[in-house]
């Protein structure tokens, strides 16, 4: 499945530009981590839209939405999509009040433990490099590579690495915002035409007979928000895991980078209708290539490739070269931000804290970089652990809120003294707890094959439970929030310290 000459010329073009940025902002000199991690705290409204929105629609939303599009239909876009646009909305608002208790902090989890301690810190910096190491993005990548290309997956894995850590290691925040403005356009315009000439080249009523063909039977589930083959947990826990934005690292790091509080809740809004867009387009590809292998017009292919061999069969030259490079923007945004803020969680927040002597500005800028490098090799380790790009997701998902979410919003908002042994518990038994069921299900439980997860049957109550790998939110979240209020209710009136 490989591309024409005028495509790949399209990609080439793409890439190069992005070489280009790289190395311009490589020559400009960056005064101090303010100016590299936050931009010096001055990114305006047009720019926080472009940055928020190609930083959250990542490789993982387009190849998550077109494989749930091609297997479940539009019910895949409201079990994550739908209620990700709703968080979004609330963060706007929230957004807004955080940026102005900030303070001098500079990340979240710089709040969490000035709150709680040391023990809060850790585990939230381990909590949020689970989710900003971008094995999620670095695995879209490189499948997307192997099939486009007709490369080795390894080899895409290599390509997308080597390309998101150029101008994130030389340029920081500046660059990154840049490219995410011209990443922006290119995924908006790329997914748009898609979409628009799939529905046009296969046709309303071919649609339909493709799908009935395809199921052997009535295709409404398709259009259907409830229907497919969701289960009740898997759709609360598909739906929980969009919590996520709320404590989501690189829109907070956006937050503490913009230039005042109504520039956060202006551009949250406004990009988080521009997401719900591109979530939309993205679910009805993947429908549209059900429908092109019920019609026969495109090969019986797994639901991982949806998006691409939809693309092969129905884009012409030139477009489907311009479609992938979208995908290539969406993956290079996302990635170039979770490794600046990944490179921040080895520096700023753990390093630095720990160091016994005083770093310079240029030594933390340093540390920062290395930490990059660090979290790009290990992404491109990762990649090959992870049999699936849902599993992945799930999984540091549910790492970042479990650690994360209850104490950063307690320490914002709760009014009163607040208790430091009821955040440090938390956000410990949140990393530990969340480790323990993870790789706990797949050690005593068995593979389903059906399901491509692991499963462990239990009893409850005189009740056989059957608890999936992806229902790790579902059960250790709701303990964490027991854990936390539990004890800052018994210790908060002798916690003379908070």
């Amino acid at each position: 499945m490989k591309l024409g000459i005028l495509d790949t010329g399209v990609i080439i073009l793409y890439l190069l530009l992005m070489v280009g940025v790289a190395i311009f902002f490589a020559r400009k000199k960056i005064e101090n981590f303010d100016d590299y991690f936050l931009a010096g705290g001055k990114l305006s409204v047009p720019i926080l839209i472009a940055t928020l929105t190609s930083t959250y629609f990542g490789v993982d939303s387009l190849t998550a939405n077109s494989e749930m599009g091609f297997g479940i239909g539009i019910s895949g876009f409201f079990s994550y999509c739908f209620v990700a646009w709703i968080m979004m909305i609330i963060l706007a608002f929230v957004g807004f009040r955080i940026k102005g208790k900030l303070g001098d902090a500079k990340t979240s989890i710089e709040i969490i433990a000035n709150a709680y301690g040391p023990i809060s810190r850790i585990s939230c910096v381990v909590g949020s490099l689970c989710y900003t190491i971008p094995v999620v993005n670095i695995m879209g990548m490189g499948i997307a590579f192997s099939i486009v290309l007709g490369v080795e997956f390894w080899v895409g894995v290599l390509i997308s690495a080597v390309i998101s850590t150029i101008f994130t290691y030389y340029g920081g925040l500046t660059a990154v915002s840049v490219t995410d403005s011209l990443n922006f356009m290119i995924i908006a315009i790329g997914v748009a035409i898609a979409g628009i000439i799939g529905w046009q080249s296969i046709g309303s009523e071919d649609i339909w007979k493709g799908l009935e063909i395809l199921v052997g039977g009535d295709p409404s589930f398709y259009f259907n928000p409830t229907g497919g083959w969701l289960t009740g947990g898997l759709l609360i826990t598909y739906a929980i895991t969009a919590i996520s934005v709320l404590c989501e690292p690189t829109l907070f790091q956006r937050i503490f980078a913009a230039k005042d509080a109504a520039s956060v809740r202006k551009a949250l809004f406004i990009g988080s209708f521009i997401y719900l867009a591109y979530a939309l387009v993205s679910t009805l590809i993947g429908v549209l290539a059900a429908a092109g292998v019920g019609l026969g017009t495109i090969p019986a292919i797994k639901a991982s490739e949806a998006l691409f061999s939809f693309g092969v069969q129905y884009l012409p030259i030139g477009i489907l070269g311009l479609f992938f490079a979208g995908f290539l923007a969406a993956g290079i945004s996302t990635c170039d931000s979770m490794l600046l803020v990944a490179g921040s969680n080895i520096s700023y927040d753990l390093y630095v804290p720990f160091s016994k002597k005083q770093q310079s500005q240029e030594d933390l800028i340093s540390v920062t970089k290395k930490g990059i490098l660090l979290a790009s090799v290990i992404s491109v380790l990762l990649s090959f652990v992870f049999g699936r790009v849902m599993g992945a997701w799930v999984f540091v998902s549910s790492m970042l809120v479990n650690t994360t979410l209850i104490p950063f919003y307690t320490a914002l908002f709760m009014k009163g003294r607040i208790s430091k042994l009821a955040g440090e518990v938390s956000a410990g038994f949140g990393m530990v707890g969340t480790l323990l069921y993870y790789f706990g299900i797949a050690f005593f439980g068995y593979y389903s094959e059906d399901w491509g997860t692991y499963m462990l049957d239990v009893s409850l109550f005189g009740k056989n439970v059957t608890l999936w790998q992806e229902y790790n939110i579902l059960v250790i979240l709701p303990i964490i929030f027991i854990l936390y209020f539990a004890i800052h209710f018994i210790t908060r009136p002798n916690n003379k310290e908070a």
